[in-house]
């Protein structure tokens, strides 16, 4: 039997049935786009998260990395030397004044510190670029001059100088720093024009300039000379070999290398080094060779007037020992 649906019956089913479809419709809309409001959500929270662990990693490398420089041996020279200076000068009873008004009346003691091994530890810079009067430290810039004027053929080791040869110059300036070889070079050979011009065609600063009676330098050029002349950028292997053999072996040991000896905790520690000393003035400029890590360390004062002697470096040494006890840590 079939069943029979008027007109009107028939649009009202219709009706039902896309009302019907609509609301399914709507429903899976609602679903649908709930779904992707969550999605945005757990997207943005999940940013969030990823951006607060990223921030969080960021602080910790920033701690890690500045603990890591407060642990490291220059910072806390750095950081403790001002008043170790004054320990020291006051232990000794060692006033540093300055005394010779041709030098510097803005600090009185300078230090650079190269660190040379491989551990990252950093530089010392106290007062680095002030020119100091250089007194006999100059004579590694004659001394490289003289190498080169060798490696280039201009000179032999047997050249005459000062009555003797080069090579015989060369030895007495670095052993027992000679003047008037260095002083014979000059004149002969050189100028302390050249002498200038040459030093800063190594990357000296204007702070390191050679005039008659007027010879300045500063702790940075100093350190930078030695790194350069530990890392065999100023002279063949041979020749950098004699002149730190020479340094090794100069007979002042007084200032930087007596300071390195009295460091129980660096035994076998030994230093390579040039000092310059004039009235009360006291330069040392040296390459310390460490079980726990080579480095550059100059030294330069100036006014040392409760000092007799030109030799008395104990201010020097005593600054060189506590400088290595931070270095050995």
């Amino acid at each position: 039997m079939e069943f029979y649906e008027s007109r009107r019956a028939r649009r009202l089913r219709i009706e039902r049935e896309r009302h019907a479809k609509a609301q399914t419709l709507l429903r899976r809309v609602g679903v649908l786009g709930a779904a992707v409001v969550l999605m945005l959500l757990v997207g943005v929270l999940w940013r969030a998260v990823n951006a607060s662990v990223e921030q969080a990693k960021i602080k910790q490398q920033q701690l890690a990395a500045q603990q890591k420089i407060e642990s490291s041996p220059t910072y806390v020279i750095n950081r403790d030397l001002p008043g170790e200076i004054s320990k020291i000068d006051q232990s000794l009873n060692l006033p540093i004044n300055v005394a010779n008004d041709d030098l510097p009346t803005s600090s009185t003691v300078a230090v650079a510190l190269i660190d040379l091994s491989s551990k990252n530890r950093g530089t010392v810079d106290y007062n680095g670029g002030t020119q100091f009067t250089s007194a006999s430290t100059y004579k590694l810039f004659v001394a490289y001059e003289e190498v080169h004027a060798i490696e280039t053929g201009r000179l032999t080791w047997n050249s005459p100088l000062n009555g003797t040869t080069l090579d015989q110059c060369f030895t007495n300036m670095i052993h027992v720093s000679d003047n008037d070889c260095p002083q014979d070079w000059i004149v002969k050979y050189s100028s302390f024009t050249k002498l200038t011009t040459s030093a800063q065609s190594l990357g000296m600063s204007s702070a390191t300039d050679f005039t008659y009676g007027n010879m300045r330098t500063s702790a940075d050029d100093l350190a930078k000379f030695l790194q350069e002349l530990y890392q065999g950028k100023l002279m063949n292997s041979t020749d950098q070999q004699k002149l730190l053999t020479l340094m090794e072996n100069q007979i002042y040991r007084a200032g930087i290398p007596a300071g390195i000896a009295a460091n129980s905790a660096d035994a076998g520690a030994y230093v390579a080094d040039k000092v310059g000393f004039l009235d009360t003035l006291k330069n040392d400029a040296a390459i310390v060779y460490s079980p726990h890590g080579d480095y550059v360390l100059v030294i330069m004062t100036n006014g040392d007037t409760t000092v007799s002697g030109s030799t008395d470096w104990r201010f020097t040494a005593a600054l060189a020992e506590w400088i290595d006890q931070q270095m050995s840590q």
